[in-house]
């Protein structure tokens, strides 16, 4: 063998061959590594508007996978960014609030943690009372740094419940910043942008919410949520219950500006929208905020319902203003043996610029007219918790944008060609750089 076989290539060497085929194999890299799984179908049952939302080739792709029980997604905008924001979503049973993103160059950024103990804080009073802000390190503005006798402790309290974490998220009008239900501590908050709570909601009359699961802001800044027990490990028989109905109710934007806290006795601050429903869950407007539609996720008799909003008041126009939109028993299709073969209650919901509105439910994301017409289905094959709209999908010329899809372990999207129904105007949020 001559020496000069055993020398390095040349330069030659290396420009014309060994470099291009490492921008290949990077090339391909990144596309294998990008390449997400698909997830389930889009059932068509009125093809010709169904098209007109959800294009016929759009398909369900997963993005981020591991999740016990994945819920409350949440798109922040950012006009900064080259896919105009990133998803936020509460993992409810590792009391973990997840951030993904995009991202740009050879990789996607992916998921990263957004905030620990996002609805349970063993570091904190669960009850703060006089309406001052908490912080990250259990010290409270307050002389009186716990109520009822409930202090913070080793983490123990936490690691007992069934569901501690945050759930339901959005974004305050004007301030950007996210407004989360907590089920550990059974209040709603607000997370500060110096990464401290501000409790917004903890008592109804006097008596402590059961564990609040789902919220959105109504017309002039109202918040209003939904009270089931699922945050309580014994349900309805919890001995800690201590409100008798599971209800919807209503914070006055002017409660929350004064930093008002619901949490003495007799405090009339937390308003009753509606207590007639056994399990309510997710909530959202009309685009012109004269509805409020409401899922039941009540297992005997799961339904979806629709409010008549009075304007003056912010509440539902006495008993006539409630009517059953859709039942959900009749989309649970069940196999020979009588087994459901389409598995999910209605829980979390959204409306688009339309009115039409995209419910979880039996079989994944049902997709009602303002009739109350179904016009399809997305099927995820899964137990599906929660829907945001958002993003930038950039194949339709940058018209279109994605349906973030919470299922169970997963979150997933598909490009869809409506905008959500119109909110109130955001500040972008604030970063979290001083959030763990």
């Amino acid at each position: 063998m001559k020496l000069g076989n055993l020398l390095p290539p040349t330069d030659a060497y290396w420009a014309t061959i060994f470099f291009p085929a490492l921008l290949g194999y990077l090339v391909l890299l990144q596309a294998a590594m990008n390449r997400r799984p698909l997830l389930g179908s889009v059932e068509r049952l009125q093809p010709s508007v169904l098209n007109t939302l959800i294009a016929p080739d759009a398909q369900l792709e997963i993005i981020a996978e591991g999740n016990l029980w994945a819920e409350g997604p949440l798109w922040v905008s950012d006009e900064d960014s080259a896919d105009g924001g990133f998803l936020l979503w509460s993992d409810v049973k590792k009391n973990l609030i997840y951030r993904w993103e995009e991202g740009g160059g050879l990789f996607t950024i992916g998921r990263s943690v957004f905030l620990k103990e996002s609805g349970c804080r063993p570091s904190l009073p669960p009850l703060a009372s006089g309406g001052e802000t908490e912080t990250k390190d259990g010290n409270s503005s307050s002389d009186e740094s716990c109520s009822d006798g409930i202090c913070g402790d080793d983490g123990a309290r936490c690691a007992t419940l069934r569901e501690p974490g945050s759930n339901g998220l959005t974004l305050e009008p004007g301030s950007g910043l996210v407004v989360m239900c907590e089920h550990g501590e059974r209040r709603v908050s607000r997370l500060e942008a110096n990464g401290s709570f501000t409790p917004l909601a903890t008592h109804y009359q006097g008596r402590r919410l059961n564990s609040p699961n789902d919220l959105v802001f109504g017309p002039g800044g109202d918040l209003y949520f939904t009270d089931p027990p699922y945050g309580l490990n014994g349900l309805d028989a919890d001995p800690a219950r201590e409100l008798e109905s599971f209800g919807v109710y209503r914070v006055s934007k002017e409660a929350m500006e004064q930093q008002v806290v619901s949490s003495a006795r007799g405090s009339a601050e937390v308003q009753l929208v509606f207590d007639g429903l056994k399990r309510p869950n997710g909530l959202a407007f009309s685009p012109d905020f004269t509805h409020l539609y409401v899922g039941d996720s009540d297992a005997e008799d799961p339904h979806w319902v629709v409010f008549e909003m009075d304007a003056s008041t912010g509440l539902v126009k006495g008993k006539e203003g409630a009517r059953v939109f859709a039942d959900a028993r009749a989309y649970q299709e069940r196999d020979d043996a009588g087994g459901k073969t389409r598995i999910g209650n209605p829980d979390g919901l959204k409306v688009d610029e339309d009115g039409n509105i995209w419910a979880t439910g039996p079989g994944g994301v049902l997709i009602f007219s303002p009739q109350g017409e179904r016009l399809g289905t997305i099927l995820t094959g899964k137990k599906t918790g929660n829907v945001a709209f958002g993003g930038k999908e950039k194949s339709r010329g940058g018209k279109g944008m994605f349906l973030y899809v919470c299922a169970n372990d997963v979150v997933a999207r598909i490009p869809i060609l409506v905008r959500p129904a119109p909110s109130p105007p955001m500040k972008r949020v604030v970063e979290e750089a001083s959030r763990s």
